[in-house]
């Protein structure tokens, strides 16, 4: 190999060494430590996160959970950049256009409104609860949003009611204590919270009998049918079928999250939806699988459009979210180079050809002037330095041969035949001497 040919060989190798490096460094120092603001440490947000956090580590995806009081705050948080990602309930916004920094990653699972009071109300309509002590959630989360929301659908503002605004585990605590007389909460249909209070037998649960007409009053919200003995089949616990209205948890994140990122964590909660949570009950509201890209109330973020059109990505599937980042790098790197190797192997032939060209044209001259020399050679001491020239010449053109490929030799054998037939006549100019 020629100096030239090896300065492009490792001009090129560095070049190339160079590239890949910068992309495996990009890779590494692409962010992967991320923020999700969840709610209550007894929520089923913080639940939720706690699994989240535990699924993305085994994809090289740290995550820290950020307590809040619930959705409002989670809103305020996301759109202020103190957080990646929260957990939302829907119908919070009245319009997307307000919040466009944050985008809508999935809705995650239906969350029951339950309206639970002590049983000595008699309560048969929700505008019966005037001047009565309401535990109405945290000020800043989405219970706080949703029961402001159906008292005032009923007629009813915090004004009218003797307000306490109370976690899920507060407004339980106090309501079994007497020391309040009603309890919105939104929590998941079986958590502990839920079977304590509805197996109380001083606490009743309110049915919405006049559901469907909730979705006329300016905000929607789905419904399921608890049936008679879905808690305690032996107690009868409910002893009736009752009806809840239902939202919907959502997570939303920051429009600057990485793609990747979105995508590892929506392989994740739908694992996690498959394998954890079996709903044995009909939301009406639903007709869809979770995770869904429905009832989201921010524009869906790009990623996750295209996983729920087309499905999870091979190297996100396979990979921890760092190899997938890196192989997606490389394979960008690598496909607009096809078209210069293409190039280069079209190219190589060409370059090998003029090189070899140039070689040969070298080597014939001295061959041209070594047959000039045996024509006008008269002497046997002339014609054997022509002979020892041409000894060298072979031995030059013979290390020569051996830095060309075989599909290159062609001429090289030309030119062995020619010099051997010049030497044959040399030696028989010799002999005649």
């Amino acid at each position: 190999m020629s100096n030239l040919n090896k300065k492009l060989l490792i001009g090129s190798l560095l070049v190339f060494i160079f590239i890949f490096i910068s992309v495996i460094f990009s890779s590494l120092f692409t962010p992967s430590h991320f923020s999700i603001a969840t709610g209550d440490i007894n929520g089923n947000y913080h639940k939720m996160g706690l699994i989240y956090k535990e699924e993305l580590s085994k994809k090289g995806i740290n995550v820290d959970l950020i307590n809040s009081k619930g959705s409002i705050e989670n809103l305020e948080l996301l759109s202020n950049k103190k957080v990646d990602f929260a957990f939302l309930q829907n119908n919070l916004l009245d319009s997307k256009n307000s919040y466009k920094n944050i985008k809508g990653i999935a809705s995650l699972y239906n969350e029951p409104i339950f309206v639970f009071y002590r049983k000595s109300l008699n309560l048969n309509l929700l505008s019966d609860i005037k001047n009565k002590k309401v535990a109405i959630g945290s000020k800043g989360s989405g219970t706080y949003f949703l029961a402001n929301k159906i008292l005032e659908v009923n007629g009813i503002t915090e004004k009218d009611i003797k307000a306490n605004y109370l976690s899920s585990y507060e407004s339980a605590k106090k309501l079994i204590n007497n020391e309040i007389d009603v309890a919105f909460i939104v929590i998941s249909l079986d958590n502990n919270i839920v079977k304590e209070l509805i197996s109380n037998n001083d606490i009743s649960l309110f049915s919405f009998e006049n559901y469907k007409a909730y979705k006329y009053h300016s905000f929607s919200l789905g419904n399921l049918k608890i049936p008679q003995g879905y808690y305690d089949i032996g107690k009868n616990i409910p002893s009736k079928e009752i009806t809840l209205l239902t939202a919907l948890a959502t997570l939303a994140c920051q429009e600057t999250i990485p793609p990747r990122i979105v995508e590892s964590l929506l392989i994740s909660i739908k694992d996690i939806t498959q394998r954890d949570y079996h709903e044995s009950l009909s939301f009406e509201n639903s007709g869809f699988n979770f995770p869904s890209d429905k009832y989201v109330d921010f524009e869906i973020h790009s990623a996750s459009d295209l996983f729920f059109k087309e499905g999870p990505s091979f190297l996100t599937k396979y990979f921890s979210y760092t190899v997938a980042l890196l192989l997606s790098r490389l394979k960008y790197f690598l496909i607009p180079l096809i078209p210069f190797i293409l190039i280069f192997i079209r190219v190589i032939p060409g370059i090998y050809n003029f090189r070899l060209g140039l070689i040969m044209k070298k080597k014939y001259k001295e061959l041209g002037d070594i047959e000039k020399s045996v024509v006008t050679a008269r002497s046997k001491e002339d014609l054997d330095l022509l002979n020892k020239k041409i000894d060298d010449l072979k031995k030059d053109m013979d290390i020569t041969s051996q830095k060309i490929p075989a599909q290159y030799q062609r001429n090289i054998y030309d030119w062995k035949m020619h010099i051997s037939l010049i030497q044959d006549i040399v030696n028989e100019k010799i002999k005649n001497i």
